[in-house]
Parts: C-alpha cells; sequence; structure tokens
C-alpha cells in the first residue's frame, strides 16, 4: 500500500468514525479531538495559574513579586488550610451530581471563566505600592479563590477521561493523543515569556509588567478554546440508570480507605516529594548565572518543553507493550539517573539542557502513565464498593495536603540554608566581584537591581529580595548542587511504592466487564431493561463461557524467538501471531473473571452472606436501631492465622462497625422511625427542573425578540415572567438538595440493609439468567429474520 493510499484509507476511517466510535470503543473522533485541542486552551490557563498557585519553589510570588521562602512557606501552609474544607466540598459535588450535562462537563464553564478572571486579577495588583504584609494577605486570598475555583476547573478536565470510556486502553490511547495536542499551549507559552522580556523587561524574568501584558489575552483565549471540550464530549459512566447517586463525605472516605492502589500510589507522591527539586536549575542559571541572553533562554525553553512531546507519544506503545507498572519502574529508575548526571554537568546551561530534556522525555511517560493509572484505579474502587466515588479521592487526598504541609517545609529551609536570604542579598550590592559581574543584558547586577528599583519607586536595597542572593556565583553553585542530590533522593523514594502495584491491564478489563454486568442485572431488577444492553450482556456471557477454563498459551512467542534470522514477512507473520495469541491470553483471563462473577453464588461460599442478607432484610431498617457490642467483639476475636482468615475477620469488623454506625444515626436522626426512601421521587423534581430550563430559553428567546421590535411592555412582562420562574427554579433546586440530603442521611443509617437487599436481589438476578438468555436468543434472532426480509 503506497503512501497515498494509506493516507487515504486514514482519512476514510476518520469520517466513518468521527461521529461512530470505532466497534470495541466508546469515543467517537470527534470526542477525542475535542478533548485534545480543546485542552490546549484548558492547559493555557493551567500554564499561568499553575505560575500564582502558592508553593516553596514558586517564582512569580517569591522572584518577581519578593516574597522570601519562609513567608511564602507560612502563606502555603494558610492556603493549604483553607483548601480542606474547599476540597471536601468539591468531592461532595462531584460525587453527587445527577445533572444531565454530567460530573464533570458542566465545571468546565461554571469553574473556568472565574479562574480566568483571577488570573487576571492576581497579576495586575498595585504588587510594588504595598508593604510586604498587602503582598502576602493579596496573595494568599487569591490563592484561596484558586483552591476552589482553579483546582475544581482542572480536575475537571483532568478526570473527564475517567468518565468518557471505561476501556482502559482506550483511555491510553486517548490520554497519549491528548497529552501531545495540549502540550501545544505549554510550548507556546514557555518561550513567548523570555522573547517578550527582551521586548518589555530588557531581559528580566522577574518583572511584574511582563505578566499583566502577557497573561490577560492567554486567560481569555485559553476560555474560549475551552468550551470546545464542553461543547463536543458526553460523559459514560458503568452504572445502572436506576442507581440513585448520593454519597456522605465519611461513607465516601470509609470506601477509599479501602482502595490499597489508591494508598500506593499516594504513598509514592507523599514520600517522594524532593523530586522535581531541580526544576528552577535552568531558570536560576539564566536569571541570576547569566548562562545565557533572553533569546537564546527562549530557545532553551522551547527545546526543553518539547521533550514532553516525544515522552507522550511513546507512552501509549509503551504501556501496550510492557504494562503500566514496568513502565512506571523503568522511568524512575532513569529519572534517578537523569537526575544525578547533572552535578557535574551544572556549570554549562547547554549540558544541564542535556539531561533536563533526556529528564523530561522519561518524565514525561508519567503524563499518560497518571492519569491512565488513576483511572484504573477509580474503575477497581466501582467494583469493591458498588459506587462510582471520583471526587472522593481529592478529599482523601487531603491527607496529602496534610503530609505536604509538613514536608514542604524542606524546600524552603534548605533555599535559606543554602544562601536565600535577604542578608545574603543584601550583600551582594557590597561585594564588588559580585556587583559588578557583566550580564547577557548589557547591565551589571548593581545596574539591574537599579533599574528594578527606578522602576518601583524605591531605593536598590528595598528592592532587593532574598532570591537576589543567587546573584552571588558561591551561593548559587552550592545550591545548585544539593538540589541535585535532594531531588535524586526523591525520585528514588518515589519508586518503592511503585513495587506493590499489581493491577494489571487484563485484571482491570475483567472489572470493567463485571461493572457492566452488575449494572445490566441492577437494571434488570428494576425493570429498566433495553434491548441493546440485554443483546450486549448476552455476547458478553457467550464470550466469557467460549474462553473459561482454556489454558494460557505461549508456543506462538516460543516460535517466533527461533525466526530471528528468517525473512522480513516471516518476521512479521509471527509478530502478527504473537499479537493474536497475546490477545487470545487476555481474553481467557477476562472470561475467568467474569465466570467467577456469574457463578460466586454456585459454590456455596456466599451462603453465610445471603442467610445474614436474609435476616437483615426480614426486619427492615428499622430492626438496625439497637445495636449489640458484643458482635464486634466476637469479630475481633475470630482467628487471623493465614491471609483468608485475616480477610473474613476484617470483613467481620466491617460489617460490626456498620451496623454499630447505623445504630446511632438511627438513633439520632430518626426517633419517629424510618420509613424506605424512594429514588422515583428524583425523577419528578428532575423532569419539573427540566421544564423550567425549558420555559426559561423560550422566555428569554422571546425577550430578544421583543427588544429587537421595540415591544417595551411585551418585554417588561417577559422580565417579571423571568425573575418569577427563577425563583420557582431556586426553590425547586433546594428542594432537590433537600431531598438529596434526607437521601443520604437514609443511605447512611440504613446501609447494612441496603447491601443486604442488593445482594438478594443480584442472587436472584443471577438465578434467573437461564430465562434472560433465551430472552436476549429471541430478541437477536427475530432481528436476524427482519434484516433478511
Amino acid at each position: 500500500m503506497t503512501a497515498l493510499q494509506k493516507a487515504g484509507a486514514l482519512l476514510s476511517r476518520a469520517r466513518s468514525h468521527w461521529k461512530t466510535p470505532p466497534e470495541g470503543r466508546y469515543m467517537n473522533y470527534k470526542e477525542i479531538c475535542a478533548y485534545s485541542f480543546g485542552g490546549i486552551g484548558v492547559y493555557a490557563i493551567i500554564t499561568i495559574v499553575g505560575g500564582m498557585i502558592l508553593s516553596t519553589s514558586n517564582t512569580l510570588i517569591g522572584n518577581t513579586i519578593g516574597i522570601d521562602p519562609q513567608r511564602m512557606y507560612v502563606l502555603y501552609l494558610l492556603a493549604m488550610a483553607a483548601s480542606i474544607p474547599l476540597t471536601a466540598l468539591r468531592a461532595g459535588i462531584v460525587d453527587n451530581s445527577r445533572s444531565r450535562e454530567g460530573k464533570y462537563r458542566p465545571f468546565l464553564i461554571r469553574m473556568g471563566i472565574p479562574s480566568a478572571l483571577l488570573a487576571i486579577g492576581f497579576v495586575w495588583m498595585p504588587y510594588e505600592r504595598m508593604s510586604m504584609f498587602w503582598k502576602c494577605t493579596t496573595v494568599l486570598l487569591f490563592n484561596i479563590g484558586f483552591q476552589f475555583f482553579f483546582n475544581f476547573f482542572r480536575d475537571s478536565y483532568e478526570n473527564l477521561i475517567y468518565v468518557l470510556s471505561p476501556d482502559s486502553r482506550e483511555r491510553t490511547d486517548v490520554l497519549g493523543f491528548k497529552s501531545v495536542i495540549y502540550s501545544i499551549g505549554p510550548t507556546i507559552i514557555n518561550p513567548l515569556m523570555p522573547l517578550c522580556a527582551s521586548f518589555l523587561t530588557n531581559g528580566s524574568l522577574n518583572d511584574i509588567r511582563l505578566y499583566r501584558i502577557v497573561y490577560p489575552p492567554i486567560a481569555v483565549v485559553g476560555m474560549l478554546l475551552s468550551l470546545m471540550v464542553y461543547a463536543n464530549t458526553r460523559e459514560k459512566t458503568l452504572q445502572a440508570r436506576s442507581h440513585a447517586v448520593r454519597i456522605r463525605l465519611l461513607d465516601a472516605l470509609r470506601e477509599v480507605a479501602r482502595n490499597k492502589y489508591f494508598w500506593i500510589i499516594s504513598c509514592a507522591g507523599w514520600i517522594g516529594f524532593l523530586e522535581g527539586a531541580q526544576l528552577t536549575l535552568l531558570y536560576w542559571l539564566y536569571q541570576y548565572g547569566g548562562a545565557c541572553s533572553s533569546n537564546m533562554y527562549a530557545v532553551i525553553t522551547f527545546i526543553y518543553g518539547d521533550a514532553a512531546l516525544w515522552g507522550m507519544m511513546a507512552a501509549p506503545f509503551a504501556i501496550r507493550r510492557y504494562g503500566k507498572k514496568r513502565v512506571l519502574i523503568l522511568t524512575n529508575l532513569l529519572n534517578i539517573f537523569l537526575i544525578l548526571l547533572l552535578y557535574p554537568a551544572s556549570g554549562n546551561i547547554w549540558l544541564v539542557l542535556i539531561f533536563m530534556y533526556l529528564n523530561a522525555l522519561v518524565g514525561s511517560f508519567s503524563i499518560v502513565l497518571g492519569p491512565s493509572i488513576q483511572a484504573d484505579i477509580r474503575d477497581y474502587q466501582h467494583y469493591i464498593s458498588g459506587e462510582r466515588i471520583d471526587g472522593m479521592f481529592a478529599a482523601v487526598g487531603l491527607i496529602g495536603s496534610l503530609i505536604g504541609m509538613v514536608t514542604s517545609g524542606v524546600l524552603p529551609r534548605i533555599y535559606t540554608a543554602g544562601g536565600i536570604a535577604l542578608e545574603q542579598a543584601q550583600r551582594i550590592l557590597t561585594v564588588p566581584e559580585v556587583a559588578d559581574r557583566l550580564l547577557p543584558s548589557g547591565l551589571t547586577v548593581a545596574q539591574t537591581i537599579a533599574e528594578r528599583a527606578a522602576a518601583q519607586g524605591i531605593t536598590a536595597m528595598e528592592a532587593l529580595n532574598a532570591y537576589d542572593a543567587l546573584y552571588d556565583p558561591q551561593i548559587l553553585s552550592s545550591l545548585t548542587g544539593i538540589l541535585i542530590f535532594a531531588a535524586a533522593a526523591g525520585a528514588l523514594l518515589n519508586l518503592i511504592p511503585y513495587l506493590f502495584y499489581d493491577l494489571t491491564d487484563t485484571r482491570q478489563q475483567g472489572i470493567v466487564q463485571v461493572l457492566k454486568l452488575r449494572a445490566f442485572f441492577e437494571d434488570y431488577s428494576n425493570g429498566l431493561l433495553s434491548e441493546k444492553d440485554l443483546l450486549e450482556t448476552a455476547e458478553l456471557i457467550r464470550t466469557a463461557r467460549e474462553n473459561a477454563g482454556k489454558a494460557p498459551s505461549h508456543e506462538v512467542e516460543q516460535r517466533k524467538k527461533k525466526l530471528r534470522h528468517a525473512d522480513r514477512a516471516e518476521r512479521k507473520a509471527a509478530v502478527r501471531a504473537v499479537r493474536a495469541e497475546r490477545e487470545q491470553n487476555q481474553q481467557i483471563e477476562i472470561a475467568d473473571f467474569v465466570i467467577r462473577e456469574l457463578d460466586k453464588f454456585r459454590d456455596g461460599a456466599l451462603d453465610q452472606e445471603l442467610a445474614r442478607a436474609k435476616a437483615l432484610t426480614e426486619g427492615g431498617p428499622e430492626a438496625l436501631r439497637q445495636f449489640d457490642p458484643e458482635i464486634l467483639r466476637r469479630a475481633r476475636a475470630l482467628p487471623r492465622s493465614n491471609p483468608e482468615e485475616k480477610r473474613s475477620r476484617r470483613e467481620a469488623i466491617r460489617r460490626a462497625r456498620q451496623l454499630q454506625r447505623s445504630a446511632g444515626i438511627l438513633q439520632k436522626h430518626f426517633k419517629d422511625g424510618i420509613q424506605e426512601f424512594d429514588p422515583s421521587v428524583y425523577k419528578e423534581l428532575y423532569d419539573r427542573d427540566e421544564q423550567a430550563e425549558k420555559e426559561l430559553v423560550a422566555l428569554y428567546a422571546d425577550l430578544t425578540a421583543a427588544g429587537k421590535q421595540g415591544e417595551r411592555q411585551r418585554a417588561a412582562a417577559l422580565r417579571k415572567q423571568i425573575a418569577a420562574l427563577k425563583q420557582k427554579r431556586r426553590l425547586l433546586n433546594r428542594q432537590i438538595r433537600q431531598t438529596a440530603d434526607a437521601h443520604a442521611l437514609f443511605i447512611s443509617a440504613a446501609r447494612p440493609y441496603l447491601e443486604a437487599k442488593t445482594l438478594l436481589r443480584q442472587h436472584q438476578a443471577y438465578g434467573e439468567l437461564p430465562q434472560i438468555l433465551e430472552r436476549a436468543a429471541a430478541l437477536k434472532e427475530s432481528g436476524e429474520m427482519e434484516a433478511s426480509v
């Protein structure tokens, strides 16, 4: 096939799947392109706001606004403290969302616009006329706003992929493509700053005027591009249509606490907090070391930013070939090695660029790996808990914030101990070999400080900040060496938890198939069954039964090793055969996973669970009001001499504590008795809200028409109708919130009863599988007959 023919075939494929996903996939090409190209705008905002978020190595706040590392650490602690309730609020909003637009899509607009406005306001504050107290106060207040609006906006975009497709491979492929496309935003912005600085601020990146001119247009354009994601994507969650979502914070925290993979990934970040300490090297060598001109630094930042492109392109192929765990471990080992190579090269910015480039290339695998692993972890959470708990991962991550509040104090201490202090900065103007050192801008260090002072209308000594101590070559050299070794230690610590990660892609695919089954049977039990779901589930079960029990084969792979000296055609055929064999082996493993789910009630292992569930449901939720402490004591006394006994004991303790919590909630909030909650009440409320929304759209259209035609009286009447309808919607939304709160409290109080009821209904539905399959076969046969006619 010629290159022209290949291009034609690719174009034809793109046309056929522009609005219809390929077989076995969930996202059409239009969605993938919208998510990726809209990401350019999202990441434009992330790039500029990321430079305003408080951290102990922030250059805009520290070097430009002039807040020293110790004060910045205190501000960071205050911002983190403020983020705790805000993160919990965000998590609750996401997990309890029943919006027709989805869990994440609506917040791309609702949170994106305030984020862009806050970014513009941040750079236009008159810091040069503020005292240190008001500088700190202003930065803190903006960061509290960023903690809610910006973090909500960023998380909505990043987490959207988790619900755009339940297929791990598809998510990985889309993440790879998306990462390559959205990186255009940062790739343009990063070299743009030194280029603009050469015209606007004599090459200085520490002048606030630069950010006032460059950042506002980026924020506006970024927000407009972000709308592309909202308008052209659709969320898909493997959850029964009849499933009512309402999760309390503490309940979700308990469920997430059982997810071992969450703790593995979180622990890696917590103990590897110093990884990345070396990332300021290029900036320091340019700004303080005078290693190159502003134009050359623009080239350096462009080259450095390009490194991530190749890693993001290679990541999906590497993950598919070697698996996530192997790629994780290998890239982390390479990170450690490349960071250490920076030490002998730290005196030359071009050698530093080479090793930083390679480090960024290897590190960029995590841009695809990270979200892909997070998506798998959420699927696993859905599998073990029965709920799609997405937002609460951020809430549980607050533990990491508390740890970070301690560990983030390490880097400022390193900075201060290494010489970044106002006393050291004031010294540079009194030491001739430092003050008279010529920089690539053509000015000496003393002249650079004097120019900054003149722009602010203050003396040179007043214009100094703690980071100006880095103009001293000795301080710069010693501190870069310390940061390199600190970063290598952080990378090593980051690697250790990944050694315990064992959630394979094949197992994840098995989990997705089981989630499909559970959602199908829940809808079946509730009488909400579509023909499409019935046929898809029947096919899933048929395929699983065909593959279950087969032994995995490695014959083709063994034969391939003997074909190293064969001709090209034979080798290509062998590669295709190996791929088919691996795919078949994966299908066998997935099939075993599915069959275990279907047969879990047959071997008698769950007989005790079923008997316990039957006893719990007979008395209704009211029977949970009294708790016998002996239940918990017996659970704690169970043997734990082997892994199976330990697992059984943990589960028994969990059930006992759940009964204890339910009794407490019933006695506190349901003193007059508890009635079963009817989730169908949501349908009536949401139908009324949807109708009010349609009426509101129609009224606004009429108002626009009346304005164009000059009908003032009609326009005034329409405004009154709109105001009345808005008030009606406000009352309706309040009623929805009150209903949702009542539902959440009912679920918390009656959780053991509800779980028992779910298990019994699942047992009944699984027992009716033969009739379900017969119905699917008849439906398929009738469809084939109609097609033939």
